[in-house]
């Protein structure tokens, strides 16, 4: 993520210094690519079934907490 962050702060002076947007559409193209190479490296691991039902509530709560909040703005 080092990466990623380093790449966007030359791409936004890059584009300042062109006065183009094309230099950070490519910096965004760069860090999905990184992101998508990275998540593609990690190794898979099965889950027991109470790390599932964990993440289900997890989930689920975030949805509702999203269902919620996101009309009081």
């Amino acid at each position: 993520m080092v990466l990623n962050t380093v790449a966007f702060t030359l791409a936004g002076f890059a584009g300042v210094y062109f006065q183009s947007l094309v230099p950070v559409g490519l910096a965004v193209a760069l860090a999905v690519a990184l992101w998508f190479y990275r998540l593609h490296l990690q190794p898979l691991f099965a889950l027991s079934p109470e790390q599932a039902a964990k993440a289900r509530k997890v989930n689920a709560l975030n949805i509702l907490a999203v269902i919620i909040f996101l009309p009081l703005q």
